[in-house]
């Protein structure tokens, strides 16, 4: 039997928020208050999801960014405040995309900012 993998994330911002992604190769926010799907996005890649980074803006200090890196190489950066809102017609595209040509394992990712 084989074991199913899972990248998981903790948010530490205003909202608690779990990110989970893996071999069903979406991306799901978990509100960890209530338990339920805060954000998902769907087939954000066509392999399995290895990592999972998140950061914010200046002007907001909650995760408004995901990256994903899947196994086939690729990264991708999501602008979590706009996927899955009908009012938005780019709901489900990256904000950009790069093709690593290597098999990622894991992902990473800071953000400073000035005083």
């Amino acid at each position: 039997a084989s074991v199913s993998q899972l990248s998981l994330l903790f948010v530490m911002a205003q909202d608690k928020l779990l990110y989970t992604a893996g071999e069903e190769c979406s991306i799901r926010a978990w509100d960890t208050r209530s338990a339920k799907v805060a954000l998902c996005i769907e087939k954000a890649h066509a392999n399995r999801i290895r990592g999972l980074a998140t950061w914010g803006t200046s002007e907001d200090a909650s995760s408004s960014y995901v990256a994903s890196a899947s196994s086939d190489g690729f990264v991708r950066v999501w602008d979590a405040r706009y996927v899955d809102k009908p009012d938005v017609s780019m709901t489900s595209r990256p904000l950009m995309e790069a093709d690593t040509r290597a098999r990622l394992t894991c992902l990473t990712a800071c953000s400073i900012r000035s005083m």
